[in-house]
């Protein structure tokens, strides 16, 4: 798949109009959803979108680009399952998100597969197809922004939107072999989510991200390291350990201070709120037919109490404050996962609450930023994939180490 920033490139050049470019994107989407990753395909609807940019000569800083939206984020008119058939309905208005990607001229080719509502570190919509891993078949591509990572990592697109409440843009980027941003947000009201991209690499998504092109070197960083998890206390294993290490090796030489970074606070304490946080805001959404985990996961939010989740809020409020204490660093650098993608179904196939314990030993690394609303990428490096969590930086200077990373 070409790069993002060589099809606008192309596009705004006249050498390759956006009706072709989104032909070839549908091309691709038009397949197996196991291996493309696709909920919905926009057919007609995109290649007269596509059309209608050539005739006025694009329009925007995206203009002409095929894209896929993760489908919890609604296409007017468009069919949303929310990751799920039985969920499934045609929105009246675009996701704001949605409508700011259209506005930058965008052409959205297809809706990705997620996990029902977004509630689960692996994909696996209700009643609709499981995408596959495209570099570890049978394997499980990570949720919940799962359908997006593969329909990257699988060539149909040069970029996709996901949203990211736990580590849904991170993960699956890392289990699929790609990169993916958690832009900073706002966590007033206790909000974990945010928008952001998944790319084939770091200049692309800083052109998606509307950020400076990458560039190492720009500043010298503190950066720590740290192998064992911050959710659950396991450590990384293997090759996603041994790619932390090497990271780290590689900022250091590129002249970067590395040092290592002790726990931020108690592993089962930070667990607690994340998943108090959470399941508190599953048990919010509207009464509908959903599948068991995800009931059992509301279940489990409608049983915090108000008085624990005023103490959540508190909680959240005093994090980043807390962690930069323990940690005199710009920024954090970790394993994205503890381990390799289990195969498909092995998540459902636990019970509901040693499901949720697994999810959290396999990415222990990535709700911190969630918590804190702090920017975090994902990217791959030595084999598996690392992550980037800012503690005094913002996304610019992510891209810029990963760029020290990315031209290893």
């Amino acid at each position: 798949m070409t790069r993002a920033r060589t099809l606008l490139r192309r596009i705004a050049a006249g050498e390759l109009p956006a009706a072709a470019a989104a032909a070839a994107a549908l091309a691709a989407a038009d397949g197996d959803p196991r291996a493309t990753g696709v909920a919905t395909c926009l057919g007609e609807r995109a290649l007269d979108r596509a059309r209608a940019l050539d005739a006025r000569g694009g329009g925007g800083d995206l203009a002409g680009l095929p894209v896929a939206v993760k489908d919890l984020l609604p296409i007017a008119g468009v069919a949303c399952t929310l990751g799920s058939a039985r969920l499934t309905h045609r929105p009246a208005a675009h996701h704001p998100e949605v409508a700011a990607l259209l506005a930058r001229g965008a052409v959205p080719v297809a809706t990705t597969a997620t996990a029902e509502v977004g509630a689960t570190a692996y994909t696996e919509p209700t009643g609709l197809a499981a995408p596959d891993n495209p570099i570890a078949p049978g394997r499980t591509p990570g949720g919940s922004s799962g359908g997006s990572a593969v329909a990257v990592a699988a060539g149909v697109v040069p970029a996709a939107l996901g949203t990211d409440g736990g580590g849904s843009i991170r993960v699956p980027a890392a289990a699929c072999g790609v990169a993916g941003l958690k832009p900073a947000h706002d966590t007033a009201g206790g909000a974990l989510a945010a928008t952001g991209f998944l790319a084939r690499d770091l200049a692309d998504l800083a052109v998606l991200h509307r950020l400076p092109a990458p560039r190492p070197g720009r500043r010298r960083l503190r950066v720590g390291l740290r192998l064992t998890g911050l959710q659950d206390p396991v450590r990384a294993g293997g090759r996603w350990a041994a790619a932390a290490r090497a990271a780290a090796d590689a900022l250091a030489d590129a002249g970067h201070e590395v040092v290592e970074l002790p726990a931020p606070y108690p592993a089962d304490w930070a667990a607690g709120l994340f998943a108090d946080t959470i399941t508190a805001a599953l048990a919010g959404l509207p009464e509908r037919d959903y599948a068991p985990m995800t009931r059992w996961l509301r279940e489990r939010g409608a049983a915090v109490g108000p008085a624990r989740r005023a103490r959540c809020l508190a909680d959240r409020a005093g994090l980043p404050e807390a962690v930069r204490r323990r940690w005199p660093v710009d920024v954090a650098l970790t394993p994205t996962l503890a381990h390799d993608p289990p195969p498909i179904g092995y998540f459902a196939g636990l019970g509901h609450a040693a499901d949720f314990a697994a999810q959290t030993r396999w990415t222990p690394f990535c709700s911190l930023w969630n918590l804190t609303g702090w920017a975090a990428l994902s990217l791959p490096f030595g084999g598996a994939s690392v992550h980037l969590g800012a503690v005094r930086a913002g996304a610019a200077e992510l891209l810029d180490l990963g760029a020290v990373l990315e031209r290893r």
